[in-house]
């Protein structure tokens, strides 16, 4: 990657001319420039760039590669993160974002929006068999990820839905690529039939990533629902005596005479902790707490729950983790003084 001076680009970093249309970049040598500009998710030294000889099989190749690393670099991050953005109230009224909280954009809709860029640009300003090249390229790359990523074996903790955003992209892009090397000797007007298929199954995407989601919210949980399931960590706990048990914790206050969790919070933790087995970190409802009042309340549940259990290896280590994954404050200290 080398540096260059150019700043005319488009709102996604793909360089432009005065009419705002993207072109392919030459230096002086007639070497070609493809411009690497930084997004929400990734971030490259202001200026950088990758420079090959299109006549030179080999180098466009080496290119290519070059490219296909930067962007499968991290690869497992993007399909599982999240990104928070914070909008001011004039922007959430401006893009019609009625939630009170950060709006969370999962990185994986960010992340192939980026590569679908890139497919664009190159097939608009190079061929289709340069985006083709490409293509099979990145394909290749991110096949043992993504088969990792989809048989659990990396044991990264993936959203479901997020997978199957990645998987449906995949098997759209794959077709897309199939129709645009059919159409290529086609006129126009199959070029822009395949333009608005993208723009209308990302759309598709979209709207069925949003449904997944509201009806994955934390704050959809009731205490009916939450009842009715079965306590996956303590099979011989129901999930109705670990409520009753926590409860204290909504009904409790500090000395601020602030509660330490909200219902909320309470129902969330024995979704996350108790059903799913997938423990959601968070913090106290309170500005400040007394740890032994909390650890005293986790210990309680433990002593009276611990001769319930059919496996007694490590039982104590097991019970501790209950509050030390769920709940942020506390360290290797509050192990040693769990029973205090």
């Amino acid at each position: 990657m080398q540096k260059h001076n150019l700043n005319e680009v488009d709102k996604s970093g793909f360089p432009t001319n005065d009419k705002g249309e993207q072109v392919s970049i030459f230096d002086s040598e007639g070497n070609a420039v493809l411009l690497l500009n930084s997004n929400l998710i990734v971030t490259f030294p202001k200026g950088s760039k990758i420079i090959f000889n299109p006549k030179d099989k080999l180098e466009v190749r080496k290119a290519l590669d070059t490219l296909v690393n930067i962007l499968t670099n991290k690869f497992d991050d993007f399909v599982k993160g999240e990104f928070i953005l914070d909008l001011t109230d004039e922007a959430k009224k401006k893009h019609r974002v009625f939630t009170k909280e950060p709006l969370v954009i999962p990185t994986v809709q960010i992340y192939f929006e980026w590569i679908n860029g890139w497919l664009n640009y190159l097939g608009n300003c190079y061929n289709i068999e340069f985006k083709m090249l490409f293509y099979s390229k990145y394909k290749e790359e991110i096949k043992n990820n993504f088969a990792a990523l989809s048989t659990g074996l990396n044991k990264h903790d993936i959203k479901k839905n997020y997978l199957e955003f990645a998987k449906i992209w995949l098997m759209d892009t794959d077709k897309n690529i199939e129709l645009e090397h059919k159409a290529k000797d086609k006129n126009k007007n199959t070029e822009k039939e395949l333009e608005n298929i993208n723009h209308k199954v990302f759309k598709v995407i979209h709207k069925c990533i949003d449904s997944i989601e509201q009806n994955n919210k934390p704050n959809e949980l009731s205490i009916d629902s939450i009842k009715r399931e079965q306590n996956n960590l303590i099979t011989n706990v129901s999930i109705d005596e670990v409520f009753n048990h926590f409860l204290i914790l909504t009904k409790t206050t500090n000395k601020n005479n602030e509660f330490y969790l909200t219902n909320e919070q309470l129902l969330i933790f024995i979704n996350a902790s108790f059903i799913e087995c997938k423990p959601i970190k968070q913090d106290f409802n309170c500005n400040g707490f007394v740890k032994k009042n909390i650890r005293k309340v986790f210990y309680d549940f433990y002593f009276k729950n611990k001769n319930k259990e059919t496996n007694q290896t490590k039982i104590k280590r097991k019970y501790f983790n209950i509050m030390n994954d769920a709940f942020n404050g506390f360290n290797k200290n509050d192990y040693i003084d769990f029973y205090k």
